[in-house]
């Protein structure tokens, strides 16, 4: 609950970064598939943010937390990510509604979480 606070109160700082390659949605598998990669990269942040509450001496962040901070840096790549699954999970969509758009997201393969 303290870094949700803390991600409220840094949002309006956050520059979004389309991360497009990969996402590229044609089947319901691949849905799937999009949400599990979200899952995993969550939580592979946990260990991170735990150790930065450990070096600024715990909550409140927003109290603690700074622009330059892990806490910032996580929350800034965490939300770019949601906005780029959300964007191809809402493209997959509007294409099996029939929707027309003959391009791809990106050609690029995926990065690791």
């Amino acid at each position: 609950a303290d870094y949700r606070s803390y991600l409220d109160s840094a949002a309006a700082r956050f520059r979004v970064v389309f991360y497009g390659a990969g996402r590229d949605v044609g089947r319901p598998g691949e849905l799937s598939l999009l949400v599990e990669r979200a899952g995993r990269r969550g939580s592979a942040y946990v260990p991170f943010l735990a150790e930065e509450y450990r070096r600024v001496g715990g909550p409140p962040g927003i109290d603690r937390f700074d622009d330059r901070s892990t806490a910032f840096g996580i929350g800034a790549v965490a939300f770019s990510h949601a906005v780029s699954d959300a964007v191809a999970a809402l493209r997959y969509l509007w294409l099996e509604a029939g929707g027309a758009d003959p391009r791809e997201l990106t050609v690029t393969p995926p990065a690791s979480p």
